[in-house]
């Protein structure tokens, strides 16, 4: 067979197949051999590790075989020293013995040469004193008292570290009182602890630190001030309760009878400063002019709800701002004066709008005379009666005649406008008596009713009935004709 251009025998394409297989043979021998040696490798590889693990497994039980026998030469060391060291045996004895400076005659229990144990010390010093209690190495250590230069009276009772306070004790005064008690450091009071005035009373409760107050505490600091109506200086203690560092109050907390504004405050404060609820007092030295400021205030000045009394008595209550009485409230004998005739300037007791009686109250007036006296209560509005009410007037005028007395007792209880009477009964009563208060003769008695503001109707009797007697109408204030 023939074909045209190149030509491929049959026995040409079989070598060429033949040759493909062969090389298809060889590189199957290749990757063989290769996976062979590498699971060679592989295995190598987990049996170092086995015997890895094996070796560290066996350095374990030496560390741990070591630190036991290290432990066990230690304890025998240890063991070995303290039996070299023992120290010698507590005997009692009394000798010369210095300590920090102080020579003295010591008597009790020793060892190596100081004394340790049980013991006393006598100081001879300029002020003998004397110490008892545990003694270490030389040093009070542990439970150990000192006594004042008597060698009676102790001034410290507690607990000691090398020579100085340390611990729990108590300080003492020379007549025995506490001046100290609770915690100590390095000789000064440190911790919780209470310190005492010298008639017993607490002076300081809380936390000290290197002597001084510090954190939390109570702080009580004696003063004196006047009683209202007194004369004589009455004793009081001022109390600081909240957060103090090196000694000084910080200022915010509760306090009582702190100095402020010429007066005393007790209550809440912050900054050193009324803040909070709280009350003020001021008095004169000759307890005169008691002034009072009882409610809220914020940073010093009234603020919020409060009562305030001034020290000429008037008292007014409800919300003050920035330290001035908004108006609205109720008020306790502010004086009023500027009222339309027949009112003269009095004591008023009620509630008040924008500064002015409105709503109920009482008042209570001098009519220009120590003799007569009126008296409303009932509703206000705008400043003057209003509304309900009842009005008394009493009043005494001296005729002609000496030592004697014309009263007039005048009550009317209704309707008020703008201050005047408006629509209600009325009642008029007259009499003569001798100065002294002895009735002679009544000389007039009236009964009826307002309306309109003027006298509208009624009875009037002279005499109690044994003169002439008119019932019937009046107008402008005067009887009618009939």
């Amino acid at each position: 067979m023939s074909v045209s251009g190149s030509s491929v025998l049959p026995e040409d394409f079989q070598n060429i197949l033949d040759d493909y297989r062969r090389s298809q043979d060889n590189l199957r021998t290749v990757n063989e051999g290769r996976s062979s040696e590498l699971q060679e490798r592989l295995q190598e590889m987990r049996e170092s590790r086995d015997q890895y693990k094996a070796q560290c497994e066996e350095l374990k039980g030496q560390v741990k075989s070591l630190t036991t026998e290290m432990a066990n030469l230690r304890a025998e060391l240890l063991a070995a020293r303290q039996a070299k060291s023992e120290p010698d045996p507590l005997e009692n004895v009394t000798r010369h013995w210095e300590v920090d400076g102080q020579a003295g005659i010591y008597k009790g229990q020793w060892r190596n040469e100081k004394p340790h144990g049980k013991g006393v010390l006598w100081s001879l010093d300029e002020q003998t004193k004397r110490y008892e209690g545990d003694w270490v190495a030389g040093h009070l250590h542990g439970k150990a008292k000192s006594f004042f230069h008597d060698g009676k009276q102790q001034d410290y009772d507690g607990e000691w570290q090398k020579g100085i306070r340390h611990g729990k004790g108590t300080l003492y005064l020379g007549d025995g009182k506490k001046r100290y008690e609770g915690e100590w450091a390095a000789g000064q009071y440190n911790g919780k602890g209470t310190l005492y005035f010298t008639d017993g009373h607490k002076e300081y409760e809380g936390e000290f630190k290197s002597g001084c107050f510090n954190r939390s505490g109570e702080l009580n600091t004696v003063f004196h001030y006047y009683y209202p109506g007194g004369h004589q200086p009455m004793r009081d203690f001022r109390t600081f309760k909240g957060a103090f560092t090196n000694g000084d109050f910080l200022g915010d907390g509760d306090v009582k009878n702190m100095a402020f504004n010429d007066g005393t405050y007790s209550g809440q404060v912050r900054n050193h400063k009324p803040h909070g609820n709280g009350m003020w007092n001021r008095c004169e030295k000759t307890g005169s002019g008691h002034e009072r400021y009882n409610g809220a205030w914020i940073d010093g000045v009234y603020h919020g709800h409060g009562t305030k009394r001034n020290k000429d008595g008037v008292q007014v209550s409800d919300v003050f701002a920035n330290g001035e009485f908004l108006g609205d409230g109720e008020c306790v004998e502010l004086t009023i004066t500027g009222l339309p005739s027949p009112y003269y300037a009095g004591k008023y007791s009620g509630q008040l709008k924008d500064h002015k009686p409105c709503g109920n109250g009482r008042f209570v007036q001098n009519c220009n005379s120590s003799l007569a006296e009126m008296i409303y209560s009932g509703e206000w509005k705008g400043g003057l009666p209003d509304g309900k009410g009842s009005g008394n007037v009493i009043q005494a005028r001296n005729p002609p005649e000496r030592y004697k007395y014309n009263i007039y007792v005048y009550n009317y209880q209704g309707d008020f406008i703008a201050g005047k009477p408006a629509d209600g009964p009325v009642n008029l009563r007259a009499t003569n008596c001798w100065k002294g208060g002895h009735v002679n003769e009544a000389r007039f008695h009236f009964e009826g009713d307002i309306k309109d503001g003027v006298l509208w109707q009624g009875t009037e009797t002279c005499g109690e009935g044994k003169h002439s007697v008119y019932n019937g109408a009046f107008g402008a204030w005067q009887r009618q004709r009939q």
